[in-house]
C-alpha cells in the first residue's frame, strides 16, 4: 500500500507556485494568483474604454471574491485605468496595466492606435476677405471625432482663382467669390464652402439705408433707394449691399435718413440723397481745404480741414453751420464762424458738436433736449459755445437726439435726449442738459450715438450697446431695453461699430462686416427676413 506524503506535496506545490509569477507580472506568490483579461486589446479612438477584469485565484483552484484588487496603469500618458479596470485610451501607443491583489499581481497589454473613419475641418471664420490668409484645421479623425495626427492630409481648392490652399492647410484669398476646399486623408475626405468677400474699411447706417466702404475705395450701400439715397438704382430697395458707381476712390463715409457724404483720398467730400443734398449720385461739394475729417446728420454736414477750420453745408436748420445765421441751405462748405480751431466734428439733428485740439467740447444749434450741452434754455446758439464742463475729451459723436465723447482714458460721457437710457447713466430721465458718466466701468475706445441706442468698443474690440433695443438694435438676443453697457452676444472682436436708428452695424478684426436689428421697412443688408429683426450680428457681405 502506497503511503501519501502531505509535507512532499506542500514543498511541491510551494514551489510550484514560486515558479509561476515569480517576478511578480504573472500569477503571485504566496496563496493567490491574479489574472487579467483580455490580457492584449487594441484600442481604435480616444476616449474609447475597455473593462478590463481581474480574476484572483486561491491556492486550491477557487476564485477569491473577497480579494481587493488595485488597479494601476505604467504608462498613464497612454491610457489611464479607474479603480473599477475600466482603461480610457489617451494617446496612440501601448500601455501596461497592473492588477494587484495583496502580493500577487498581473499585467495586461492595452494597445491604442487610432483609425481614420472620416475627416474634419474647421475654420476661424467661412467668409473671408480678400487679400487675406487663414489657416484651416483638420485632417483624419477616429471614431470619437479626435484628429488622427499622423496621418497626411491632401488640401485641394475648387478654384485655387478665388482662394488657393497650400500642403498645410493655408488658405490665400485672391478674388471674390465661392470656392470648395478638400481635405483628403486615405480614402475618407470632407469639404468646407467659403466665401470671400472685400474687406470692409468703413460703415454708417441709418433710418433707411447703410453704405461701407473697402479697402480699395470702393462704395457698397444698402436699404431703400427713398431719396436716391443709395445713388441711381432701378429698384425700391437693395435687400444686400450693391455696388455704387463714385467718380474717385472713397475712404470714410457717413448716412444720414436724407443723405450721405464720403471723403476722398484726396480730401474731397462728395455727397448725395434728396432732399439734404439735392443731388442723386456722389458730387463733388466743393471747399477752401481739403477736409480730414467728416460727419453728416439728415439736415447737414460737416467736416474739419487741417488748417483746424470747420465747414458745415446742406440745409441750416436753427442755425447748425455755426454761421450765425438761423436758416439758409449751401452746395459749398460754409466756415464755422469763430476762432475756435477744431481737430474732430460731429453733425446731428439741427445742431454741431465740435473738439479742439485741446478736448474741449464746443456745440451750436438747436438746443432740443439739451443736446448742446450748455446748460442753458434757450431755443439756439447760433455760434459755437462751451459745453459746460471741466472734462477733456479725446473723441466725440452724435445721434439724432444725444451725444456722447470719452475722455483720453477711455471714459464715457453723454448728453441730450435719454428717453430710452441711452445715456448709459442708470436712468432714463428724458433730458440730460450736460455731460453724465456712462455707468459699468467699461473703457472704451470708441462710441456711437444712434437714434435711440448708443454703442461702443473697448481696447480689446468687444462690442457694448444700451438704450432702446425694440428692434433688436443692441444685439443681446432679446429686445429688452439696457440702460447701461451690455455686451454684444456672439463673442467678435469689432475694429469700428456704428449705431444707427433701430440698428446697428459693424466691422470685425478680421473686416467682415455686420449689421444687426430692424429688418422690417429697409432691409440691412442679408436680405429680407419674414420676423423683421435680427437681434444678434450676422454677416454682411461685400462682394
Amino acid at each position: 500500500m502506497m503511503r501519501f506524503h502531505w509535507t512532499t506535496a506542500f514543498t511541491a506545490a510551494a514551489a510550484l507556485a514560486l515558479g509561476c509569477g515569480g517576478d511578480g507580472t504573472g500569477p503571485g506568490r504566496g496563496d493567490l494568483r491574479v489574472i487579467i483579461a483580455p490580457a492584449d486589446t487594441l484600442v481604435t479612438a480616444l476616449g474609447d474604454s475597455v473593462h478590463l477584469s481581474a480574476s484572483v485565484v486561491e491556492r486550491n483552484g477557487r476564485n477569491s471574491p473577497s480579494a481587493t484588487v488595485i488597479w494601476t496603469s505604467l504608462d498613464p500618458e497612454v491610457v489611464s485605468v479607474g479603480e473599477t479596470g475600466v482603461a480610457v485610451a489617451r494617446s496612440n501607443g501601448a500601455a501596461r496595466i497592473r492588477a494587484l491583489a495583496g502580493t500577487a499581481a498581473d499585467t495586461a497589454i492595452v494597445r491604442v492606435r487610432q483609425q481614420v473613419v472620416g475627416v474634419g475641418i474647421s475654420a476661424p471664420d467661412t467668409v473671408l476677405p480678400l487679400g487675406s490668409t487663414t489657416q484651416l484645421g483638420g485632417g483624419g479623425v477616429d471614431a470619437r471625432g479626435n484628429v488622427v495626427a499622423d496621418q497626411p492630409v491632401e488640401w485641394v481648392s475648387s478654384d485655387p482663382a478665388i482662394a488657393a490652399v497650400d500642403a498645410e492647410g493655408v488658405v490665400n484669398t485672391r478674388s471674390t467669390g465661392a470656392v470648395t476646399v478638400r481635405a483628403q486623408v486615405g480614402t475618407e475626405q470632407d469639404s468646407i464652402s467659403l466665401q470671400i468677400v472685400r474687406p470692409a474699411a468703413n460703415i454708417s447706417i441709418s433710418t433707411w439705408h447703410a453704405c461701407a466702404t473697402d479697402l480699395d475705395g470702393s462704395l457698397y450701400c444698402w436699404g431703400s433707394t427713398y431719396g436716391e439715397l443709395l445713388g441711381r438704382f432701378s429698384s425700391p430697395e437693395a435687400p444686400v449691399p450693391l455696388r455704387v458707381p463714385t467718380p474717385a476712390p472713397f475712404g470714410a463715409v457717413a448716412t444720414s435718413s436724407r443723405g450721405s457724404c464720403a471723403l476722398s483720398s484726396a480730401g474731397e467730400a462728395y455727397c448725395w440723397g434728396y432732399p439734404t443734398f439735392g443731388v442723386f449720385t456722389p458730387t463733388l461739394d466743393r471747399g477752401p481745404e481739403p477736409l480730414e475729417v467728416l460727419s453728416v446728420s439728415q439736415t447737414h454736414a460737416c467736416g474739419v480741414g487741417a488748417s483746424g477750420q470747420a465747414y458745415c453745408w446742406g440745409i441750416n436748420f436753427y442755425g447748425a453751420f455755426g454761421n450765425g445765421q438761423p436758416i439758409g441751405a449751401s452746395s459749398t462748405l460754409v466756415p464755422v464762424a469763430t476762432n475756435v480751431r477744431f481737430r474732430t466734428i460731429a453733425a446731428l439733428a439741427s445742431r454741431t458738436c465740435a473738439l479742439t485740439s485741446e478736448g474741449r467740447a464746443y456745440c451750436w444749434g438747436y438746443n432740443e433736449d439739451g443736446a448742446l450741452g450748455g446748460g442753458f434754455t434757450s431755443q439756439m446758439e447760433l455760434l459755437p459755445v462751451r459745453v459746460v464742463t471741466d472734462l477733456s475729451f479725446a473723441s466725440i459723436a452724435a445721434g439724432d437726439l444725444h451725444v456722447c465723447a470719452l475722455t483720453g482714458e477711455g471714459a464715457a460721457y453723454c448728453w441730450g435726449s435719454n428717453e430710452f437710457g441711452q445715456l448709459g447713466n442708470g436712468s432714463t430721465a428724458n433730458v440730460v442738459d450736460h455731460p453724465v458718466a456712462v455707468r459699468g466701468g467699461v473703457r472704451f475706445a470708441s462710441i456711437s450715438p444712434g437714434n435711440d441706442h448708443t454703442c461702443g468698443l473697448d481696447a480689446e474690440g468687444r462690442a457694448y450697446c444700451w438704450g432702446s433695443n425694440g428692434a433688436g438694435q443692441l444685439g443681446i438676443g432679446s429686445h429688452e431695453d439696457r440702460m447701461q453697457p451690455t455686451p454684444v452676444a456672439g463673442g467678435l472682436r469689432f475694429r469700428a461699430i456704428a449705431a444707427g436708428d433701430g440698428r446697428t452695424c459693424g466691422i470685425t478684426t478680421r473686416r467682415v462686416a455686420y449689421c444687426w436689428g430692424s429688418d422690417n421697412q429697409t432691409p440691412i443688408g442679408i436680405g429680407w427676413r419674414p420676423d423683421g429683426d435680427v437681434t444678434v450680428p450676422t454677416r454682411i457681405l461685400l462682394r
